[in-house]
């Protein structure tokens, strides 16, 4: 069985927007010129998230679940943001789906009411510090569940791009190729640091490159991709189905720890980012 997330988030930064469940990424308006998030301002994204499930090439059903909501970052100031979803929207399907590595729109999905008393538990506002692109010091409210609050990580997770090079941990050679291949022309870069995500604190590799914006007028941004190496990793955490553990055997064959590996899994995560690394505004971002 292989499980599948997709997650994107695409700026409608102070646009008013009439009927945004039926907008993506790709058709969001744009009302503003700010190349950075500045504290006072507010700006708006639109969250879509996707996880299906299925045998990879051989399933004909796919069991998946959809949300899609408004995502407000008020800039309270130089580092603190609150964190707002409104207009939260669900969707449950089962059915073959072509390929499951596509977002699907919602309404190819059968749209899930949420209860009110859900609904005023996502909505609680979260406090987070931002430095440098990195989300740290995580408030959330003294009633927050843990389901709302895993939804709300997510979207968190999408915010965290480390475009100063925190806690970088290239070879002396890794550093030198970087140096290279980096100019103030390109902005391109590539090094790998150890961060704590949402997957864990495992090793992570950068890739950036300064690009024409392809959607918008607001000048060149920073294409990055990065990828965690969950091989390399200080803690993460760990899942396991169909075996028990709780009884001791001495004379067992030691089993489970390399010829049986855990869930095989990767993660990659694509930025727009206007702006420059000191200060920066994300345009869009899809993991």
């Amino acid at each position: 069985m292989k499980l599948l997330l997709i997650a994107a988030l695409a700026i409608g930064a102070l646009a008013r927007i009439e009927d945004w469940s039926s907008l993506d990424e790709s058709s969001l308006p744009r009302s503003i010129d700010d190349q950075v998030f500045r504290p006072g301002r507010e700006y708006q994204f639109i969250y879509n998230g996707q996880m299906t499930t299925g045998i990879p090439g051989s399933s004909r059903q796919h069991s998946a679940s959809r949300i899609q909501t408004l995502v407000t970052l008020a800039f309270k100031g130089p580092n603190q943001v609150v964190v707002r979803l409104s207009n939260i929207r669900f969707g449950k399907l089962n059915r073959e789906i072509p390929n499951p590595r596509n977002m699907l729109p919602l309404t190819a999905y059968e749209e899930v009411p949420v209860e009110e008393q859900l609904k005023a538990t996502l909505e609680k506002p979260v406090k987070f510090s931002y430095t440098g692109g990195l989300v740290h010091d995580v408030v959330f409210e003294r009633t927050e569940m843990p389901w709302s609050s895993n939804i709300k990580r997510g979207v968190l997770n999408l915010l965290q791009v480390n475009l100063k090079e925190h806690r970088r941990v290239d070879t002396s050679e890794e550093q030198r190729l970087s140096n290279i291949v980096r100019s103030e022309e390109t902005d391109a870069s590539f090094f790998r640091s150890m961060e704590e995500t949402l997957e864990g604190e495992c090793e992570t590799v950068y890739t950036i490159n300064r690009q024409p914006s392809r959607r918008y007028s607001s000048g060149p941004v920073l294409n990055v991709t990065k990828t965690i190496n969950f091989e390399r990793c200080n803690k993460r955490p760990q899942i396991k189905y169909n075996f028990r553990f709780s009884d001791p055997c001495p004379t067992c064959e030691s089993k489970y720890n390399e010829d049986e590996k855990f869930l095989k899994s990767s993660t990659i995560a694509k930025y727009n980012i206007s702006g420059t690394r000191d200060s920066f505004l994300i345009e869009s971002a899809r993991i």
